[in-house]
């Protein structure tokens, strides 16, 4: 298992109790919740914006978003070797499978 970088876990305020990394992504279950950290491939502007959609949504009544979880300096990101790092909450949901047209027609009813 590829191990979990130190540096970017203590940029946030948890403890992590155990974790998996699949898929390019660490799935946390810590003393807060479950969250999935991952690599970010837009830039600081971009991330802070979608963190402020989704604060906007939140409160705007949409439940079935996952909340992204804030540093201890409370930016919507970690930074570790000039790379930007995000944590959202993770509730196990499944991926979507977009040959499936099932999974596709699920999709457009929400």
């Amino acid at each position: 298992m590829k191990p979990i970088c130190n540096e970017i876990i203590s940029q946030y305020d948890l403890v992590i109790r155990k974790y998996q990394y699949l898929r390019s992504s660490y799935y946390l279950d810590t003393n807060n919740g479950r969250y999935l950290l991952r690599k970010a491939k837009v830039k600081k502007e971009q991330l802070e914006f979608e963190y402020e959609v989704n604060r906007h949504l939140l409160q705007s009544n949409f439940e079935n978003i996952s909340r992204i979880y804030l540093t201890k300096k409370n930016t919507p990101y970690a930074i570790y070797q000039d790379q930007l790092y995000v944590m959202q909450e993770y509730d196990g949901c499944e991926e979507t499978d977009f040959k499936d047209s099932i999974d596709l027609n699920n999709i457009v009813l929400i």
